[in-house]
């Protein structure tokens, strides 16, 4: 946290010793006259020394108690930004006494406490400052003014109205993209058609023939009637399978013609009936009868 780093407690007892000094004597006169900056002499600038470095400490003070700096009052400009500038301020200010004329007064004790607490100021707002950029740039978020940002996206709309218009456009609308040209699907096993729209739409080059160069020759090729000795081979081969399926199928259908003739003459034969058994008995009955009828009787 910030409380922890001493760069906050060296602006905080920076402001502590500024106002302390404030009312201590800035100039010295002969015969005990003495003046402090709230004098109507020396007010205001040299008030504004014990002022900025007393704002600063309170600042310091207010991230020891907190742990997180206040918001930034300043516009565009960092509370970090704003300590560098305010402390190099009051130390511009300190320096500018030394030169210049005081009508035979003497810098007090209230000056040197003043110029003090300012060089200190200064060193702790650098320890402030260097301690942020070693934590990173993501916490060095300055508040942009909303003024600023609507000049900057009106300048951004602006330039993009002027490109527009210098494209060929009404400067109000954008160019809209062309629609995606609708390709074949590619067959399976064939390459996808990569040539674009330009290279389909460029003529194809002739070329031309000098004098010197000749057409080429086409390739010998074998005439229509002749066969290479590989087209013979390959067809003796399928000759010699397609016979020998016809030989199979003939041999299976004559198998199959003598089964059916052989089922043919064994329903065509009748079986002998059997005569009736009281048919018989009836008959022999009577054949019986008749030799005993024929029988001539016996004598006496």
């Amino acid at each position: 946290m910030k409380r922890t780093e001493p760069g906050w407690l060296v602006l905080a007892l920076a402001g502590i010793a500024a106002i302390i000094g404030s009312f201590l004597p800035f100039y010295t006169f002969g015969g005990g006259v003495e003046l402090t900056v709230w004098n109507r002499g020396l007010f205001p600038t040299a008030t504004l020394i014990p002022l900025l470095v007393f704002g600063i400490g309170l600042e310091g003070v207010f991230v020891l108690l907190m742990g997180h700096e206040p918001r930034s009052p300043f516009l565009s400009l960092t509370w970090s930004q704003a300590r560098l500038a305010g402390t190099a301020f009051a130390i511009v200010l300190s320096l500018s006494y030394l030169v210049q004329a005081r009508a035979g007064a003497d810098l007090g004790s209230g000056y040197v406490t003043m110029s003090l607490s300012a060089l200190a100021s200064f060193g702790g707002a650098a320890m402030t400052r260097r301690a942020q950029l070693a934590r990173g740039r993501e916490e060095i978020t300055p508040a942009e003014h909303p003024w600023r940002a609507a000049f900057l996206r009106w300048r951004t709309e602006l330039t993009e109205k002027v490109n527009a218009y210098a494209a060929g456009g009404n400067g109000k609308q954008e160019g809209q993209p062309s629609p995606p040209t609708e390709t074949m699907p590619s067959l399976p096993g064939q390459e996808p058609d990569t040539t674009s729209e330009d290279e389909t739409a460029a003529a194809t080059p002739i070329p031309r023939l000098s004098a010197v160069q000749s057409v080429p020759e086409p390739e010998d090729e074998p005439a229509p009637g002749e066969e290479t000795a590989t087209n013979k081979e390959a067809t003796a081969e399928d000759q010699a399978a397609t016979d020998g399926e016809a030989t199979t199928e003939a041999e299976g259908e004559a198998a199959a013609a003598a089964e059916t003739e052989i089922e043919t003459d064994a329903e065509a034969e009748p079986e002998p009936e059997a005569e009736p058994e009281g048919e018989a008995a009836a008959a022999l009955t009577a054949e019986d009868e008749g030799s005993e009828r024929e029988s001539p009787a016996a004598p006496g």
